[in-house]
């Protein structure tokens, strides 16, 4: 009998998931989101060899929109000048490509490297030193590892700080990102926020599409996701 209620248990639960459960690709083939319930999702975007990196969030729905919201927000935040100095130390794993616009497109202003960066240890900040820069400049910021990227937004300054908020590479990240839900697809409304999603993430939000089966899907490789949509020729070897 115990048995006998374990499977049937078993069943439902499995029917509930199935139910709730909703997989979507890009109609441009670039990765996979699933609905896993009435407030979780998992995203898939980025790759490592044959590794396929899933990271997870909540959501929210409101008739046919839904907003995805990742568990931390941003991976970095430039904040403002300050004159008060934690113990930092300088620091040769860090380093940082600044990209100015001009004209609607970006390119390489400057290479900052070990003499430029130091790390404030106790409020954990990349401390950039004599750095001019303009509104809507992109920093990349290479940890020896992997690129990713913040915007610069307000005036110029001779330095800024790059407070660190998050160190998990396969973060994808979403604040309040909305999809309109129409018929079987999935279609991102808002032009700044996606234009934003390109900047934390690498990518564009593409429209996707439901599926019942499961399928091939592109994705990036994880390395290289914060010079994505930037002129190439510049990686810091």
């Amino acid at each position: 009998m115990k048995n006998k209620i374990f499977i049937y248990a078993f069943i439902i639960l499995c029917s509930i998931y199935t139910l709730n459960a909703q997989t979507y690709y890009g109609t441009n083939k670039l990765g996979e989101l699933e609905i896993i319930n009435d407030s979780l999702y998992s995203v898939s975007f980025y790759a490592l060899n044959e590794w396929t990196y899933i990271d997870t969030g909540t959501y929210k729905r409101n008739d046919d929109t839904i907003w995805l919201n990742s568990i931390v927000k941003r991976p970095f935040e430039i904040v403002d000048r300050s004159t008060e100095y934690s113990p930092s130390w300088n620091c040769n794993r860090y380093l940082i490509k600044q990209y100015g616009n001009y004209q609607n497109k970006y390119r390489l202003v400057y290479e900052y490297t070990a003499s430029h960066i130091y790390v404030d240890t106790i409020r954990n900040q990349l401390i950039c030193s004599w750095v001019p820069s303009n509104e809507s400049d992109i920093f990349v910021i290479y940890d020896g590892f992997i690129y990713r990227r913040v915007r610069k937004t307000g005036k110029s300054s001779q330095f800024f700080r790059i407070k660190i908020f998050d160190d998990k590479m396969e973060r994808v990240y979403f604040d309040e990102f909305p999809l309109l839900v129409k018929g079987n697809k999935l279609i991102p409304i808002d032009k700044e926020k996606n234009e934003q999603c390109w900047v934390d993430n690498g990518f564009y939000f593409p429209k996707m599409k439901r599926s019942n089966k499961e399928k091939k899907f592109n994705k990036i490789l994880i390395l290289y996701r914060g010079l994505r949509g930037l002129p190439s020729g510049f990686e810091i070897k």
